[in-house]
């Protein structure tokens, strides 16, 4: 389960907030956001821009596995929250990985 994080953010006269930059960052807001009010609770997402979005191979195996109902909702959800901070922290393990050559990733293991 995801942890949550919570923080006290002040609002303007003008109803203006600031997203805390840990929040921004860890949602991967980019220009616009989409808020959405569902119970008196008030949702922030991303409006992705980039077509690189795995929602029907996780759809596929999220009903796969066998969920049901409104857990394939909500598993959905899980899972696709967990993309940006996944590709961040092998964005972030390759930056510093130890630089290899081309012939250590093409070259031929079978060396006599």
């Amino acid at each position: 389960m995801l942890a949550t994080k919570t923080k006290k953010v002040a609002v303007s006269s003008k109803r203006q907030v600031a997203i805390p930059k840990e929040f921004f960052d860890a949602i991967g807001i980019e220009k616009e956001i989409i808020m959405e009010l569902n119970d008196g609770v008030i949702n922030i997402k991303p409006v992705r821009t980039h077509t690189d979005d795995f929602s029907e191979e996780i759809l596929a195996d999220v009903i796969q596995e066998g969920f049901t109902g409104n857990d394939i909702l909500k598993e959905f959800q899980r899972r696709k929250n967990m993309i940006r901070p996944a590709i961040s922290q092998m964005i972030e393990e390759a930056k510093s990985a130890k630089p290899t050559s081309i012939d250590d990733l093409f070259g031929d293991d079978d060396k006599d």
